[in-house]
């Protein structure tokens, strides 16, 4: 699962990551803990050029009220398991939600690491997880819908995460699920809704998990209240022993801190 995620990138480094740039009504801030009815940057396919500001937590287009879906399963109801070699059905076809956000209304939600939470303690022992060798910022997999608010003739644009079955990393934290990342140079393939359903199937896959890492942090993640960098500091080891079996040495935080 992905309820909550960091973004702490300058403008200027997204626009030119992901070679596209803000719109003018952007009120962009960096984030230590994006949460569920915030305001995110994504890039959608509709203006693949253009870095907009999206509600997480995605309401779909014929519900009579918002429903804020944050997550949805690329494997629909199939995978109840979780299994990680899960080469089934992608389900989310056929889920009403998502059907036609997939097919035409997909998105990169732009993210410089994730927060995760044990299935068994919750957010009593939050994780940061993000990408070895500095690769920040990257994309979730993301689809998007515009909801009217019948009341007020508010337009909402929101999205959600796609989520696949959980690499041996995260299983660890533990967790059995995780969200969609991009591998860098597919994030157009994503965007291109001239692809055949079949390619954008197959980047719905779980990331390797010896790419990644990730550390304890305080458990006043809990609150969607709370920001700032301090949210970072290490409660615990890093869960990759390549790096040995020491104290994590506030690298990732530091870095992370810096870059906002």
């Amino acid at each position: 699962m992905c309820g909550r995620y960091i973004l702490v990138q300058k403008k200027e480094n997204l626009e030119k990551i992901f070679e596209a740039n803000f719109v003018e009504s952007a009120d962009y801030k960096p984030n230590y803990n994006i949460s569920v009815g915030n305001k995110a940057p994504v890039i959608t396919n509709l203006n693949p050029y253009e870095i907009q500001m999206f509600q997480f937590g995605m309401s779909p287009a014929w519900v009579e009220k918002p429903r804020y879906i944050f997550n949805v399963r690329a494997e629909g109801d199939y995978n109840a398991g979780n299994e990680i070699n899960y080469m089934g059905i992608k389900g989310i076809m056929s889920n009403s939600s998502c059907n036609k956000p997939l097919r035409s209304q997909r998105c990169l939600v732009l993210a410089d690491a994730y927060i995760e939470s044990s299935m068994q303690f919750g957010f009593k022992k939050p994780y940061v997880v993000y990408l070895k060798d500095h690769r920040r910022p990257f994309a979730f997999a993301g689809i998007w819908d515009t909801w009217l608010n019948k009341e007020t003739g508010e337009l909402v644009q929101s999205f959600s995460i796609v989520t696949v079955a959980a690499n041996e990393l995260v299983r660890r934290i533990p967790n059995d699920r995780m969200p969609v990342i991009l591998p860098r140079g597919k994030e157009k393939i994503w965007l291109d809704t001239g692809k055949n359903m079949s390619d954008i199937l197959r980047l719905l896959r779980t990331y390797p998990a010896y790419m990644m890492n990730a550390y304890r942090v305080t458990d006043q993640y809990k609150s969607t209240e709370v920001n700032g960098s301090w949210l970072l500091e290490p409660k615990g080891r890093r869960l990759d022993s390549d790096f040995g079996a020491r104290i994590y040495e506030n690298e990732t935080a530091q870095a992370l801190k810096e870059i906002a």
